[in-house]
């Protein structure tokens, strides 16, 4: 049983989404006010300057104008100076009742060599001081060469205190040169180390953090965290609208402590965008998440993340929801992960990933609860098959209680190898739904089976799986394949789609299976330009009921309970299930014919029927000794 976490009925996220349009609106108005001021303070300086450039000047008359040009005796006049400290005074002010600036505390911008970490630091500490505020980094390039602490963090956030730019021209830059041995830095980010544990209640806003990755590339043997923006505990967290670029690091957004239960509460990421440093250049940077969570009611949406062939996500979270984000060129888009902390009611849904080489891989340890993982209606295009697109089985060592994958579309780009990786590799689940997906092109098999138990009930359902397994690898050139020496609990194959749209037929059936099972059904499946449709081995506990219209014939390759059917649509013979319950062997042919056979091969008890009808006739003829074609009388005489 799945445990009930806060806000569960609302859905992952939702309370904290809903509640984001009131924490967002003082964001918003404070962005609006600050644009607004500086826009009208920018329109009287540019009439000013008009005015001062266009007027016919006689230095011995207008002395007070003349020198208004010039900034370095522009305070010794009235003049002009008494317009333009009215305005000033007036900005400064109405800006001071909004957000702190940052100038104000000592901050230059555009000076590569001045260090802004302590006067940004100051500005946040006063901010603070007064029980909170907001934290304005005004439009221009402000550099950071200091750390503090043990942890080597820039800027330590403070509960209550917001830190809103005027829009990615209000930078924070990393020097030259901090990742160096023994050397490391982070920007903005709360760390065991600070005297303040929790940090509730803050907006970082619009804004960039430009981590000069190029400048501060990993050296050999060391592992650098270089976190943008990081939480270690807290709850009420907004990241909107921060662009990150070049991060050499581990991970760009990071909020959580490793510690269970989760250290970190209510969070919002929206509308950002990231970017690594090429691992080109890079080379000795090996483990990276973009954004790394253990976070409990989690919203990330309408993101734009850069992984450079590292993990885009990894997830620890409980009722997280991640919709809307475009993740390009990433190792793994999400790691679903249930070892330090839970990770209950995740939906994945609506996002566009492209030239991934795996979608996820899930993760999950004895003491921790992984269920209800939603992954629906994703675009899914993967570029390398040297890896499980979907890696249920290889870090999963407790159950997972439930996954569902609905209504994506999953396409692979890459390049042809001859490689057993699987698009979705299942292990230690207690219900997967794979249900109304399309599958195109995968080198490999679509489903198979990894290191199951025997709780798995697998339901696949309404999918197309259109000309895969092109690698055309001995025993993998099939799209389904349930082989393993566990008992499945439930399997249902219903309603799939399954195609060869050429002549190639790389696909040579649909379904091969040996595992056990208690309860099977087959039903209304369309197999297309496959030479077999389905072959299992397995032996049932209870049912195992097939109803099919397809190719190739059952008796001797696919397990049935009695009264299954089985349609050959080539030589339109009806197979129905008379004998041997729930073995390979049993099933016997119906077909109509003006005679019995005289060629071919049948077994004692197969059926043909006249197909048509006529006095002192038969209605058909059945097989009484097995052969080619065997003994055949006739039966049901109709009268003369």
């Amino acid at each position: 049983m799945a445990k009930t976490y806060p806000n569960q009925q609302l859905g992952a996220g939702e309370l904290i989404k809903n509640s984001y349009g009131k924490i967002n609106t003082n964001s918003n108005a404070i962005n609006a006010d600050v644009t607004e001021l500086y826009a009208q303070d920018a329109d009287f300086e540019a009439q000013l300057t008009q005015i001062i450039n266009e007027t016919d000047l006689d230095p011995n008359k207008d002395p007070e104008v003349t020198n208004a040009r010039d900034s370095s005796v522009f305070g010794s006049f009235d003049t002009v100076k008494l317009r333009l400290d009215n305005t000033d005074d007036s900005f400064t002010t109405q800006l001071a009742d909004i957000a702190i600036n940052i100038e104000q505390f000592g901050a230059k911008p555009n000076d590569p060599l001045f260090d802004n970490a302590l006067p940004i630091q100051n500005t946040i500490d006063y901010a603070y001081s007064l029980g909170g505020g907001n934290v304005l980094i005004p439009k221009g390039t402000f550099y950071l060469s200091s750390v503090q602490g043990i942890q080597s963090n820039m800027i330590t956030p403070k509960p209550n205190v917001n830190i809103i730019g005027l829009g990615r021209q209000s930078i924070l830059k990393v020097k030259n040169g901090m990742n160096g041995v023994g050397t490391k830095f982070n920007v903005i980010r709360h760390t065991s180390d600070n005297v303040v544990t929790e940090i509730n209640n803050v907006i970082f806003k619009d804004f960039t953090i430009d981590e000069n990755g190029i400048n501060n590339l990993i050296p050999s043997g060391e592992f650098k965290d270089n976190v943008a923006i990081g939480i270690w505990k807290g709850k009420n967290i907004i990241i909107d609208n921060v662009q990150v670029l070049d991060n050499p690091g581990r991970q760009t957004f990071s909020l959580g402590a490793n510690i269970s239960p989760h250290s970190v509460e209510n969070v919002i990421i929206c509308n950002c965008n990231t970017s690594l440093t090429s691992r080109d250049v890079n080379t000795f940077q090996t483990d990276h998440s973009t954004i790394y969570l253990q976070a409990n009611n989690v919203f990330v949406s309408n993101n734009i993340i850069n992984s450079d062939r590292f993990t885009a996500i990894e997830t620890h979270s409980s009722n997280a929801n991640y919709n809307n984000n475009i993740i390009k060129k990433c190792s793994t888009a999400f790691n679903i992960v249930a070892t330090v902390t839970d990770n209950v009611n995740s939906f994945i849904t609506k996002n566009i990933i492209e030239n991934a080489s795996r979608f996820c891989i899930f993760w999950s340890e004895s003491g921790f609860e992984l269920s209800n993982t939603n992954i629906n209606d994703n675009v899914i295009r993967i570029s390398s098959n040297s890896t499980h697109s979907f890696d249920i089985s290889s870090n999963v060592n407790v159950d997972i209680d439930k996954i569902r994958i609905e209504n994506n579309t999953l396409e692979y780009i890459g390049a042809i190898f001859t490689n057993n990786a699987n698009c979705i590799n299942i292990g230690i689940v207690s219900s997967l739904t794979i249900k109304n997906n399309q599958f195109y092109n995968f080198p490999s098999r679509v489903i198979s089976l990894g290191s199951i138990n025997d709780s798995l009930n697998l339901f696949i359902e309404d999918n197309k799986i259109f000309d895969c397994c092109k690698g055309e690898i001995p025993s993998y050139n099939y799209p389904i394949a349930l082989l393993s020496l566990n008992t499945i609990k439930i399997i249902t194959i219903k309603g799939n789609q399954i195609e060869n749209t050429t002549s190639a037929q790389f696909m040579v059936k649909a379904l091969g299976g040996n595992a056990p099972v208690d309860d099977c059904i087959i039903t209304n499946n369309n197999c297309i330009n496959l030479p077999v449709d389905f072959t299992y081995s397995g032996v049932p506990t209870n049912k195992f009921y097939v109803n099919h219209y397809g190719n190739g014939t059952p008796e001797n390759s696919l397990v049935g309970s009695l009264q299954s059917v089985y349609y050959d649509k080539i030589t339109n013979k009806k197979w129905v299930k008379k004998f041997q319950d729930k073995l390979t062997t049993g099933w016997r042919s119906e077909e109509y014919l003006n005679a019995y056979p005289i060629t071919g091969t049948y077994k004692t008890n197969d059926v043909v029927y006249a197909d048509s009808a006529t006095a002192g006739g038969y209605i058909g003829w059945i097989c009484v000794t097995s052969g080619a074609p065997g003994v055949w009388k006739g039966f049901g005489l109709i009268q003369a």
